[in-house]
């Protein structure tokens, strides 16, 4: 089980890192930071979602960053969010 520590700060982060086309820090709130009990817990959520509705995933396809989109679609992000 994947839990994130869903501080609004990592998803903020995940959004503007996703905007400005940057795999590094996407990479960077995305990053695993702990196991405990059989859970991984990870900074962001990959599904978050930005005041317009948005997810990481819609944000990356409408700008064109598809380095971007390969890694969220194959770190689970949710292809199936509208």
């Amino acid at each position: 089980m994947i839990t994130t520590l869903n501080e609004g700060d990592w998803n903020i982060k995940l959004i503007e890192s996703v905007a400005i086309d940057d795999l590094k820090q996407v990479k960077e709130c995305l990053k695993i930071i702990g196991y405990s009990d059989h859970r991984m817990f990870i900074r962001a959520n990959i599904n978050t979602i930005d005041i317009y509705g948005d997810t990481a995933l819609m944000i990356a396809s409408a700008k064109g960053h598809f380095e971007i989109v390969k890694f969220l679609v194959e770190n689970g992000a949710d292809v199936n969010l509208l």
